[in-house]
């Protein structure tokens, strides 16, 4: 469908698209003797493509209302970069902070579990 919609350019983008993202890119194959070496038939056959439709496509779990990004695992990684405060860690801060998150985590159920409400953060708004 989108083929025949597209227009100039698109259609090298589409192809990129498709052998990367949907069918993989053509390999060539040829069958020889073994005599003469001479090649019998070429053939063309599609290898796997390198990000396959299960790592990308979320049509599956918008149509079971399942998360379709990993924000929730950024986010985690974005605080815990905070926490940790350093690029490359020692062993003990690892730890250290390991078991602040642990404790971060445990006080936050127990008030989701009292009923209290998440406390959100406020942006800083830049002029």
């Amino acid at each position: 469908y989108i083929r025949g919609k597209a227009t100039g350019d698109m259609g090298d983008l589409l192809d990129y698209f498709y052998s990367t993202y949907v069918n993989g890119p053509f390999r060539i194959s040829s069958a020889s003797t073994s005599a003469t070496r001479a090649p019998l038939a070429m053939t063309m056959r599609r290898r796997r493509p390198e990000f396959h439709p299960e790592v990308w496509n979320v049509h599956d779990a918008t149509l079971q209302d399942k998360d379709r990004t990993s924000n929730a695992c950024e986010g985690w990684n974005n605080g815990f970069r905070k926490l940790v405060g350093h690029a490359h860690p020692s062993v003990w801060r690892l730890i250290e902070c390991l078991q602040q998150d642990q404790a971060l985590v445990a006080t936050a159920l127990i008030k989701e579990r009292r009923g209290e409400p998440p406390v959100k953060g406020v942006r800083k708004s830049t002029k």
